[in-house]
């Protein structure tokens, strides 16, 4: 382990909570002001189970059942106040008509062109020559009808702690 924190591979358990400290240093200021704009903060969880086998079982050596837990709280972008979740809203799926949300033409004609400029960009990133195209024939924003709406960042907040979760294994944005 100390090769691999030498290498910049793990973090000790130290090194990650001061890390963890400077990234919430404002975290309350933050949730604040989300709750004060009107946000709805939403707590999400995330759980892993999973067993080590032991092939040799000795007194340091043993089978382990290992219960991983991950929790971060973000705000939704989207409210979600007018939506009905007390039933479903098909209730058999054989009524589901599928038509409905399938893309139409012009719909998938966009879509291919948002996929063109993609792929443009990371040819762009890679190949050197292509830098001479600039962004009169690669936009840098894709047009879309939310762009008013979602100009803000997505605010994701994670503990400086994870229940029963070992902070090497802790992916950080």
């Amino acid at each position: 382990m100390k090769r691999l924190n030498k290498g910049g591979i793990t973090v000790r358990r130290d090194g990650y909570r001061t890390i963890m400290d400077d990234m919430g240093a404002d975290l309350i200021q933050s949730i604040r002001k989300n709750v004060a704009a009107g946000l709805e903060p939403r707590i999400v969880f995330d759980n892993l189970d999973f067993k080590i086998l032991a092939n040799v079982i000795l007194q340091n050596h043993r089978n382990s059942d290992m219960h991983w837990i991950a929790h971060f709280l973000t705000f939704d972008r989207v409210s979600s106040k007018n939506l009905d979740d007390s039933k479903p809203q098909v209730v058999d799926a054989k009524d589901f008509e599928l038509i409905e949300y399938l893309l139409n033409k012009d719909e998938l004609q966009k879509l291919r062109s948002d996929f063109i400029v993609l792929v443009a960009r990371v040819l762009k990133e890679f190949f050197s020559f292509m830098e001479a195209l600039g962004e009169s024939v690669i936009p840098k924003h894709i047009s879309h009808r939310y762009f008013g709406f979602f100009s803000y960042l997505m605010l994701t907040i994670m503990p400086t702690y994870s229940f029963l979760f070992p902070p090497s294994l802790c992916v950080v944005p």
